[in-house]
């Protein structure tokens, strides 16, 4: 007989369900330690999402209230320039009455200076197609029959009218820069 059969045959039945006890009770503190070890990462993960979700929550109520923000002001600028836009454009139908009045309708510039006026910068005259004619005299002479002329009256309509696009533009430029700009608290 081997020493442990021997060994084993003194001690009875109480050694191996000592020993069987012990081992089960081992194994199952194993299990418990496994089962436990994979549940506290689930937990932390799960408490990760909570907090990611939570913080996604408030950025994309952040980014909502801004956005709100943003087109109240847009909308409050865009009212203030219509409302500007109205008023100079009831201005200038003030202005060329009033023009019509003050000036005296003589010619003032000939097609010659009014086709090259047509073709500068930011100017459109809109004249009709060069009819081939010479150039007309220097001076107060009285133009050709149905050579384009411009009077007194058209050259300070036109003038008026820059006046208008250009302050037009620069109320559009000023509500873009106010948009742009901190809003005030």
């Amino acid at each position: 007989m081997s020493p442990i059969t021997r060994y084993a045959g003194q001690l009875g039945g109480r050694f191996v369900s000592g020993f069987v006890m012990a081992v089960g009770v081992f194994l199952a503190g194993l299990w418990i330690g496994f089962r436990l070890g994979g549940v506290s990462p689930r937990i932390e993960l799960a408490q990760q999402r909570e907090t990611a979700s939570r913080t996604l929550s408030a950025l994309a109520d952040h980014a909502n209230r801004t956005l709100r923000e943003a087109q109240t002001r847009g909308d409050a600028l865009t009212t203030q320039l219509h409302a500007a836009n109205r008023a100079a454009a009831l201005t200038q139908e003030k202005l060329d009455d009033a023009l019509r009045h003050a000036t005296t309708g003589s010619t003032c510039l000939r097609e010659p200076a009014l086709r090259l006026l047509d073709g500068a910068h930011g100017i459109r005259v809109e004249l009709p197609a060069a009819a081939g004619s010479t150039p007309a005299a220097d001076g107060p002479a009285a133009a050709a029959a149905g050579e384009p002329v411009s009077s007194d009256t058209d050259v300070a309509r036109w003038i008026a009218g820059a006046g208008l696009q250009y302050d037009e533009c620069r109320r559009r430029l000023d509500a873009l820069i106010g948009w742009h700009a901190e809003p005030a608290p």
